[in-house]
């Protein structure tokens, strides 16, 4: 049994309390209400309120069981035709492709890891880009991103464990001539990459760094960024594919 242990303060104002909201009671009950008067135009507003406040709820009341009706036939439908194998896989296949499209980040590592069909190129260069290039060997494991993509560039960012941006890989239409900007670096232009020429950028003050132009007839790339070794960056250009 707890023991509460009070001082003759705290009983006085129990006490005073009790008789005070007794009073309060009685005072109220015993209000004239004959004497209070409500203008023709406050009444008007009041009841209008109750009116619309009452209108209001038995116009929801149907729209909410409409509503959850419809949820139930939803969830009861879903239900049914996700039990059904071949629907259930076709579901789940364009969820796949949607988030492929939208919101996939690739992570590659060798040749081995990524394989597909080569698309059929057309007779005559295209003005547009249909086809996006990517890069199907790789010494190590990157992050992919594509920071640009517009009907005439595209361009995807490698970045390493770190977020740091190794290299970029750029595609963009090829006019018939190699277009590249001169930066002040050191142009070696006795290079091939799968039989077409080549153009090779180094950097004195950054070893490590370059930059290779090709193209292929349709399209001209470039591969701009940190490298092992010149043989390197050649190895990754030559498998450069195209989807």
């Amino acid at each position: 049994m707890n023991n509460i242990e009070f001082n003759n303060f705290e009983l006085l104002l129990m006490a005073a309390s009790e008789r005070n909201a007794l009073e309060d009671v009685e005072e109220f009950l015993a209000m004239d209400t004959d004497s209070i008067e409500l203008s023709p135009e406050t009444d008007v507003k009041i009841r209008r309120q109750i009116r619309k406040s009452y209108k209001q709820k038995n116009v929801w009341k149907p729209v909410k069981i409409i509503l959850v009706a419809c949820l139930v036939i939803m969830s009861v439908a879903f239900t049914a035709c996700m039990s059904v194998p071949q629907i259930r896989e076709a579901i789940k296949n364009v969820i796949v492709q949607w988030y492929d499209d939208y919101f996939a980040v690739d992570f590659s590592g060798d040749s081995e890891s990524v394989t597909t069909d080569v698309p059929a190129m057309p007779e005559t260069p295209p003005t547009t880009i249909e086809h996006k290039a990517y890069a199907t060997y790789l010494p190590q494991k990157y992050t992919i991103e594509t920071l640009i993509d517009v009907p005439s560039f595209y361009q995807l960012n490698y970045y390493t464990e770190d977020r740091i941006v190794a290299f970029t890989l750029q595609q963009r239409v090829f006019d018939g001539e190699l277009d590249w900007t001169d930066d002040g670096g050191i142009l070696h232009e006795n290079l091939t990459v799968n039989g077409q020429k080549a153009f090779l950028v180094s950097y004195d003050s950054e070893p490590d760094l370059y930059m290779l132009i090709w193209q292929d007839n349709y399209y001209q790339y470039t591969l701009h960024g940190y490298f092992a070794s010149e043989q390197e960056l050649i190895e990754i250009a030559e498998n450069i594919k195209l989807r």
